[in-house]
């Protein structure tokens, strides 16, 4: 411990004492310093709160600055580290269990994101159902519930095979670089024990034997980075030398590299101004986009109260046209699609239907739509996604956007 005194010390107690606060260092954790000088004083940083907010704090500890890089989760790799520390605790709450949210008038709970993932033996398990749904679109005559029947059990059966991924807290990565591997990371931790154990230090000879040892590692942890740097700047050099052939492969990467410093604003869609000059949030705004959108795509449109009536001239024949869609077409019109297109309204993506399993069942989908002239409603409809057409602030002004339509990868297919 640091028994030196001082006026200024002794200033602080009887503050302490004249306002009713308590020092937490001490009673929480351990007596640890935010900073250890070479001469053995130290300097000491206080978590101060009032006596009845004692019982609150909990977990209270002093951690190095690496360790806070990375419990924060810091983007980047700062290139001096102080040798000051960070006092941490944590603050317990009581939570109303009857308290309901102002919003919607339901109980606050956490709703978890999830996140699927498509697994190695995706509808290996489901190859009697495939066959079943490939004969029931073997009947001449199906009809447009029939056929949206048989397409949401598709969108099921497709859906409840994915993999649920459960993220663990902190799972997440860590850091923005690309190059930070694994074997940073344990050069990493290393290092952090390293220095905690040298700050710890009580024995002078001990202290300066722990001294070099951190010294050490740290330069081993330094001389890694660069390497990674270095090399991973190298591996990303020779991608776009060699798109060079390809312009467009060429600034698709660039701009993944995020190159330039131009920050680009986000557009708050949730606030929107209407006809009659009115902002609108919520619902209200949702109401607002869906009709302006209605109105823009519908526009010209011809109103035909009923079933067109279709004309077929019997002799006019396409032998080629005649013939049923082949599982070879399927492939091929699957091949074509973007594998990172945004799925339409099925929420179906391209790596999810392009599958050797589904070509059959494809194949009697097309077929039959093109026998019976009908098709599933989903291809029908459209998620229409509002995008600016310059950078704005402030409430959106729906003239301001175009609508971006996005349909089922199986509809581009077909």
């Amino acid at each position: 411990m640091d028994e030196v005194k001082n006026t200024q010390g002794e200033a602080l107690i009887d503050f302490l004492k004249d306002t009713g606060l308590v020092i937490e260092n001490g009673r929480k954790g351990k007596d640890a310093f935010t900073c250890v000088f070479s001469r053995g004083q130290s300097v000491v940083d206080y978590c101060v709160v009032p006596t009845d907010c004692m019982e609150a704090i909990d977990n209270f500890r002093v951690v190095t600055m690496r360790e806070c890089i990375e419990e924060m989760r810091v983007r980047g790799e700062p290139r001096r580290i102080p040798d000051h520390s960070c006092l941490m605790w944590e603050i317990k709450t009581v939570v109303n269990e009857n308290l309901q949210s102002e919003e919607n008038g339901s109980e606050d709970r956490e709703v978890p994101r999830l996140r699927y993932e498509i697994p190695e033996n995706y509808l290996m398990e489901e190859v009697d159902s495939i066959d079943l749904l490939s004969k029931r679109l073997q009947g001449a005559h199906i009809s447009q519930e029939e056929m949206d029947y048989i397409y949401q059990d598709i969108v099921d059966m497709m859906k409840r095979n994915l993999k649920e991924v459960v993220q663990r807290r902190g799972a997440e990565k860590r850091w923005g670089q690309v190059w930070f591997h694994r074997g940073l990371q344990k050069l990493r931790k290393a290092f952090n024990k390293a220095e905690k154990q040298w700050l710890e230090s009580r024995n002078e000879e001990q202290r300066k034997a722990r001294r070099e040892t951190y010294l050490k590692i740290r330069g081993s942890y330094n001389k890694a980075v660069r390497r990674a740097k270095r090399e991973y700047e190298e591996k990303e050099s020779d991608r776009l030398e060699a798109t060079l052939w390809d312009p467009k492969k060429w600034w698709r990467l660039l701009s993944k590299k995020k190159v330039t410093s131009k920050k680009v604003a986000q557009v708050d869609m949730s606030r929107v101004i209407d006809g009659e000059g009115k902002i609108r949030e919520g619902d209200g705004a949702r109401k607002v986009w869906k009709a302006h959108f209605e109105q823009l795509l519908n526009e010209g449109a011809a109103d035909v109260g009923g079933q067109r009536e279709t004309v077929v001239n019997d002799d006019i024949r396409n032998e080629q046209l005649d013939n049923e869609i082949t599982a070879e077409e399927v492939a091929a019109a699957m091949g074509k699609i973007k594998r990172k297109a945004a799925p339409g309204k099925d929420g179906l993506t391209a790596e999810m239907v392009d599958r050797d399993i589904l070509r059959n069942l494809w194949g009697a989908l097309f077929n039959a739509c093109w026998r019976t002239g009908v098709v599933p409603k989903a291809w029908k409809e459209s998620v229409v996604v509002p995008v600016p057409k310059k950078p704005r602030t402030g409430p959106c002004i729906p003239d301001d956007f175009r609508g971006i339509a996005l349909t089922s990868v199986v509809y581009k297919a077909m």
